[in-house]
């Protein structure tokens, strides 16, 4: 493969790994922070023993890409809204683009590329788990629905 093809594999993993990532709540967006957060620790709201914490702590020393909020939260349990997504979307981007255009990161050396399976193992995982999930809301819904519709006629 071509190191262009290799680049847009990588940039659509990253996407989809957003993606997955902000389905449950993982990334946190600023407004107007008062500190720059450089651990996930820092997070008032966030403890070492959160299921998330190391994925955090990755992505806050890794890449800069979270930070808190004014009040020095990280509200992992909070809605993310569109223009939230569009602002995690365009820092992720630029990471990526400062990454591939410092001249002593080779986002093709053995390492990245096995970290780079790995989170793709991961995302195959967790996009299972999604889908089994929808399909069981949706199985309850359907019987939801056909009691509903049965009480009515």
């Amino acid at each position: 493969m071509s190191k262009s093809q290799w680049k847009a594999i990588a940039l659509s993993l990253l996407f989809a790994l957003s993606l997955t990532l902000l389905s449950f709540g993982f990334l946190v967006f600023p407004q107007k922070s008062s500190a720059q957060i450089t651990s996930a620790s820092e997070f008032r709201d966030v403890s070492p023993t959160d299921w998330y914490f190391q994925p955090l702590q990755a992505l806050v020393e890794g890449y800069g890409i979270a930070s808190a909020y004014s009040d020095g939260t990280f509200r992992a349990n909070y809605p993310t809204t569109r223009g939230e997504m569009a602002v995690l979307m365009n820092s992720a981007l630029d990471t990526i683009s400062n990454l591939l255009n410092t001249s002593s990161y080779d986002p093709f050396s053995p390492e990245n590329l096995k970290n780079l399976q790995r989170l793709q193992g991961e995302l195959v995982s967790e996009m299972n788990t999604l889908k089994l999930r929808q399909e069981t809301a949706e199985g309850k819904l359907k019987e939801l629905e056909h009691q509903l519709l049965g009480q009515l006629q």
